[in-house]
């Protein structure tokens, strides 16, 4: 049951808002975008609170990130909103890339300068790389910055690293961390094509693009609730605890939103802003009459993301507030206090592993730090371990990612996953928002004319 096409062209379809399902930062990074050209938008969202995959949930007392995301200046769309939404710049920790092991084998610091010299000076100044090492960074990195396809048939990372001739240790070190820790996927499966578009648009970039930025807030706090205040301020609806459960098409066009924690609501337009595995259910009446969506959306292959939060002893320190940790499980360490985490949590962060119990995670995690650290430690006053196991999408070169603009007329989607060009990041999801936020300003206002 699918309203026909030329229903959408009807003018008071244009007149009505826009149904925002999912309050993430896709979903509000829409709602803004509309809202801001004077379009109403109602923002939908199930949970209590608004984030999606990237909010703050509450345990024992604490308050944590559901994962720790680290930014990269690189995030041009996400920044430019939150500029525009006046979010303090303080609730940014800006540094430049430095790459520091736990275990002291590697330090880059990236040097005050222009590209590319600041990684330039900065891989002559590294401490822990021969020259060999750093002759194969260089050699890998002047292939990315051409900014051309790279040579067939290369597809994956671990592919695209023996073709640059990089040395083992600088792939345990480096490289390997790299591209797990980015597209959440191992290299040896990992799209080389996807790496590249991340380093070159990071690490082959202005030098402030490689700057690592570090929420000293947590991530509902960081973008989705300042734009929920703006929404607010501006005429739009935001609603949480909110669930659809049925979409109607209107013969006379548009849609009407059914469930709980809203009143029934008729819209133009749709924005689904959720995860790909919740947009089956969602559109379960219109889908049938595009296997080509379904079958792009059905073969998504997911991967975990596991942070462990420890409240440390008086005893833990690091010799820097981000290390990379290279034994596993975890790649990444996070001293949460260096950025004003009032709770003074260390987070450690282990992609694309399916851990076998939040407990034993915890423990091997533990082990991890004392032996990556190689000093003793008292244990920590407090331990959890927070597992998304569809946290992102496998980055994998056979990927077909679906189109925001879907063939059924009005319905658009948004979402980290469906980005051409980036992985599983908080920038990927706020730039589909915007794509189908334009999407839609485009087609009313060639109705309008």
């Amino acid at each position: 049951m699918t309203p026909r096409t030329s229903s959408f062209v009807h003018a008071d379809v244009c007149k009505l808002p826009v149904g925002i399902i999912g309050g993430g930062y896709a979903g509000m990074a829409a709602a803004v975008e509309l809202t801001r050209h004077g379009v109403p938008a109602v923002v939908l969202e199930r949970s209590t609170v608004l984030g999606g995959r990237a909010r703050c949930v509450h345990t024992d007392g604490y308050a944590l990130d559901n994962g720790q995301h680290l930014l990269l200046g690189a995030y041009t769309e996400l920044l430019r909103l939150m500029r525009f939404l006046r979010v303090p710049p303080r609730v940014l920790e800006r540094r430049a890339l430095e790459l520091r092991t736990a275990s002291g084998e590697l330090h880059f610091l990236a040097a005050r300068a222009p590209a590319p010299w600041h990684l330039a000076l900065g891989l002559w100044r590294a401490h822990g790389l021969d020259w060999n090492e750093r002759l194969a960074c260089l050699r890998l990195m002047r292939l990315l910055r051409r900014k051309r396809p790279l040579p067939e048939p290369l597809r994956s990372v671990t592919e695209l690293l023996a073709y640059t001739r990089q040395p083992e240790r600088l792939n345990r070190l480096l490289w390997h961390p790299l591209c797990i820790s980015a597209l959440n996927t191992r290299p040896e499966e990992a799209c080389a094509h996807t790496f590249q578009h991340v380093l070159q648009d990071s690490l082959g970039a202005a030098a402030p693009a490689s700057e690592f930025l570090v929420p000293r807030c947590d991530l509902s706090e960081l973008f989705p609730v300042p734009a929920a205040r703006f929404l607010g301020s501006h005429g739009a609806r935001v609603h949480v605890s909110a669930t659809v459960k049925a979409i109607r098409p209107l013969s006379e066009g548009g849609f009407m939103l059914e469930g709980t924690g809203f009143i029934e609501t008729r819209v133009g337009h749709l924005i689904i802003a959720v995860a790909p595995y919740h947009v089956e259910p969602l559109l379960a009446p219109l889908l049938p009459k595009y296997p080509e969506l379904v079958k792009r959306i059905q073969n998504i292959e997911y991967r975990p993301i596991s942070t462990t939060w420890f409240h440390p002893g008086a005893d833990w320190r690091t010799p820097h507030p981000i290390l990379a940790l290279t034994q596993g499980p975890a790649q990444w360490l996070f001293d949460r206090s260096a950025f004003g985490d009032p709770q003074g949590l260390w987070a450690l962060v282990a992609s694309a592993s399916e851990p076998a119990s939040a407990e034993a995670h915890t423990t091997a995690v533990w082990q991890q730090l004392r032996r990556e650290l190689d000093r003793p430690l008292s244990p920590p006053k407090w331990a959890r371990t927070v597992t998304e196991r569809r946290a992102t999408f496998a980055c994998l070169p056979e990927f077909e990612r679906p189109p925001i603009r879907t063939p059924m007329p009005g319905v658009f989607l948004a979402g980290d996953y469906l980005d051409p060009r980036y992985p599983a990041t908080l920038e990927a999801a706020v730039r589909t928002g915007i794509v189908a936020a334009r999407t839609i300003l485009r087609g009313m206002s060639k109705r309008a004319s």
